[in-house]
Parts: C-alpha cells; structure tokens; sequence
C-alpha cells in the first residue's frame, strides 16, 4: 500500500549518513546561511543507522544560544508587519527543530541571529532579524517593522518561562519541538516542557511525555512520572517519523500495535512539512472592517449599487461563493450566505479607483473582497482576501443574476 512505502522510504531516509555540515540546501541571505547546516530528516549517530521502527538521533539543539533555546519548541505566534515593501501577517506560526517555521500557510526558516541575542526569520520571501522580550504576563518578539506575540494561555507561559532544560530521556530529546504529525485523526505538535497541540481526536489532549523509547502518552493535564496509558491516550512510534494511534482511545490495556496493518495508514500520524509559505501579505492591513454605516455607503458607489438592488422588486442580487450560491447584501449591512448570516461592509480607505472593496464576515471569519468593475461600469465578479490567512476564492454571479451596474 501507499502507507507502507511511505514507512518503508521514511525508515530508509532515517538511515542516511548526514553529509559534512549537514544536507546542502539552498542558501538563504545573511545569518540564514547557517541553514545550509539544517535539515529536514535528522541522520542517526553513527553508522550503519537505525533499526527498523527507531527513531534518528536526537534533534540539533539551538546551538547554545539562550534566546534560540528559549523559542524552540513554543508557538503559536502571530507576526505582523511590514517587511519588503510590504505588509505581513502569519497567523499560529510555530517554532520547531532543525530551523522551520511552521504555519497554515506553510514553512520557513529561522536561526539564532549572526550578531547574537536575537533570531533570524525566513518566511514568505523576507527576512527579518528580531529579539526576544520575555515578561511574565507576555512573550514578544520585536524586529523593525514587526512584531510577534505568542499567543497561548497563562499555565503555558509559565511552563515556558522556566529556565531551559534538556529532557531526560532518549524520545523526548529526539521529538521535543517537532511536527506537526498530521494524518485522518487530526495532528498534533510536541511543543517544549511536554506541551502538546492538536486537532481532531487528540484535540483535549494538551500535554505529552514519553514512557518509553518508543511510545509517548497524551492526556489532558501534566502528569508525573508514574503516570500510564490509562491517565491519557498512549500512541507509538512504529516507524521514522510516524506516530501511530491506537484503535479506541487506549487505556490501561493499550499494546504497541504492529507495525503494518489494514488500518496502519489510519491510524498515523506523518510529521510533514507543508510546501514554502508564499501568501503572507496582510491582505486587510489599512482597512476599516465593519459593518455599514450611512457614512460609508454615501462614500461608495459599490455599496450604493448593492443597497439598490436590494430594494429593487426582485431583491438583491444573489452571488456564488467559490461556486456556492446564495450571497446576498442586504440593506444596512445585513449579509445572507449559504453558511448562515453576517455582516458587510465599505471600507472608506478602499473605495477609489476601479476596484473598490467590501468587507464580508461571517462564521467568525473577515475577507476582503475586491470588485472587478469593467469598462461598461458593472460588476461581474469580486475576489476575496480571508484577513487572517490571506486563503483566496472568487464570488461571481449565481446563474441566472444580472450584473451589477455602478453609478458613473
């Protein structure tokens, strides 16, 4: 099966000596050279490789440097800002082993700073230096033009904040600070001082430590050592790289399982690193998101078409989002979509030229949508912008609806 190559490939690449210096990549500016030194599956020690099912050498620390040392293995941060001329925003950015960056969008790269006492940042295109100031009540990271905050609750902050130490036993040096490990369950990082984050089966799970070289347990709170698989949920490592679920949510009974199976690729979890991050332009940065006001609609002719054609006999006219139909902007800011109700909006700063916008939000998210006004004054078409992760679709015309002619 596919599971099983994929097992078989990860043990095998497990086994490869590392090159002198480590794996070449392709150089990065500035301090980011040294991730030329860094790579994406760690080697083991020594030769001839692991066995079968074990795990490479442990992870490379950060190199000694008290900053890096301190950022390895936490997340999620939100940067923002402004860098290459433009704006920035990368949502649940996770610092992890071996120099990525990982995030929604993608990866990255990063590295104690050259002059020391900061990191380096790859990410999206552009580099950023940046320093750590590290209170009790919040962590950020300061760099010109931009800023990282680390979002995550109290309890964690102070687990963090904590001097740094190694882990004591063999797995957790190997494993603290990767993933994330992602498959038909969900995913989950292993994230500094045993802190774990998920989605899916493991999501109430938010913290993990190892009780053997190679099965970890996830539970709920932190546990001491004596704790077993019937205070959590226990997973193993059958393969490199490769964190296998149990069939149930486990318990006292809980049983390494084998290592291929009819429900191998199931119940996996693959540490994968997404494609490079591109799209982290802060797609919302300079606009005004909220709902209607009178003032916004007299600004704007887009809104004025919207509001009139929702007065029109036949009622407003219905839009596809990314082919669903059944938008609708109703009068004083009132939105209808398929996926229940919300609001839109004008903002000021966007209504010049031939593209005006509109703010669409609903389900808790905002996007930025752009008109596409063509040269007879209508509008065929709008492209939309999600604010937080700059995830882009098109909202054209349902079948049937009339475009919509703008006021000269």
């Amino acid at each position: 099966t596919n599971y099983t190559i994929t097992a078989l490939f990860n043990n095998a690449s497990a086994a490869l000596e590392a090159a002198p210096g480590g794996w070449p990549t392709p150089r990065s500016p500035g301090s980011l050279a040294g991730f030329a030194r860094l790579h994406l599956r760690p080697p083991p020690g020594g030769k001839g490789g692991p066995a079968a099912g074990e795990l490479p050498r442990e992870l490379p620390t950060a190199g000694g440097d008290a900053t890096a040392a301190s950022l390895l293995g936490t997340g999620p941060w939100t940067i923002t800002g402004t860098a290459g001329g433009g704006s920035l925003r990368v949502e649940k950015v996770h610092f992890m082993s071996h120099g990525f960056l990982v995030s929604p969008k993608g990866h990255g790269r990063w590295a104690a700073a050259a002059s020391g006492g900061g990191v380096a940042l790859h990410l999206c295109g552009q580099s950023l230096t940046m320093s750590l100031h590290a209170a009790a009540e919040a962590w950020e990271l300061r760099g010109e033009g931009a800023v990282a905050k680390l979002v995550v609750a109290a309890d964690v902050l102070a687990r963090w904040s904590k001097p740094v130490l190694p882990p004591a036993d063999e797995l957790s040096r190997r494993v603290e600070g990767s993933g994330p490990y992602r498959g038909r369950a969900g995913q989950v990082l292993l994230l500094r001082g045993g802190v774990a984050q998920a989605t899916g089966e493991l999501a109430s799970m938010a913290h993990w430590r190892a009780l053997s070289p190679s099965r970890i347990l996830f539970s709920r709170s932190a546990l001491g050592a004596g704790a077993g698989c019937a205070d959590g949920v226990c997973a193993s490592f059958t393969d490199c790289f490769i964190l296998r679920l149990p069939l149930g949510l486990g318990g006292a009974e809980y049983t390494d399982p084998p290592q291929y199976d009819e429900r191998a690729e199931e119940r996996s979890l693959e540490w994968l690193i997404k494609q490079p991050a591109l799209l982290c332009e802060d797609a919302c940065a300079g606009h005004t998101l909220r709902k209607l006001t009178p003032a916004d609609r007299a600004a704007s002719r887009l809104a004025t078409a919207l509001e009139a054609s929702a007065a029109s006999p036949a009622g407003a006219i219905s839009w596809a989002w990314a082919g669903f139909a059944g938008l609708k902007f109703n009068a004083g800011g009132v939105l209808v979509t398929p996926w229940g109700g919300g609001v839109w909006g004008a903002p000021p700063e966007g209504q010049s030229g031939r593209s005006p916008t509109l703010l669409a939000e609903f389900a808790g998210m905002q996007h930025l949508l752009r008109a596409e006004v063509g040269a007879d004054g209508r509008v065929h078409s709008m492209r939309s912008a999600r604010c937080h992760d700059n995830d882009r679709t098109t909202v054209g015309l349902s079948p049937g609806s009339e475009s919509l002619r703008l006021a000269q």
